[in-house]
């Protein structure tokens, strides 16, 4: 939160733009990162808005890829139980419109 002062106390160059983790699952630059980026006049573009791929619907409950080599790096990876029963919830609503959880993106066909 300090960078956009430290740019300027460093650097003839202004911090202009930050690109932070954010999702429904991950939630915490609301708290003091976004109002910081607001007065300083700086905007962020964040990353990751699908939580590296836990809100598409790719990763459920006791599926093998939640093991997956790939996601073992990941701080809170998909075996975290809170971020998989919040990413359960949306899934019926999305089948019942017959959309995938990332809509408007169409759904894959049935198998």
């Amino acid at each position: 939160m300090e960078a956009p002062w430290a740019g300027e106390r460093r650097s003839p160059h202004r911090l202009r733009t930050g690109q932070p983790t954010y999702s429904i699952l991950n939630q915490a630059i609301e708290r003091e990162l976004l109002p910081v980026a607001r007065r300083s006049g700086m905007a962020v573009s964040v990353r990751s808005p699908l939580a590296m791929g836990l809100l598409t619907g790719r990763y459920r409950k006791n599926d093998a890829l939640i093991g997956n080599i790939r996601m073992r790096w990941v701080p809170g990876r998909p075996s975290n139980p809170r971020k998989l029963d919040a990413v359960e919830q949306p899934i019926p609503l999305a089948e019942q419109a017959g959309r995938s959880p990332t809509w408007p993106w169409p759904s894959p066909p049935p198998t």
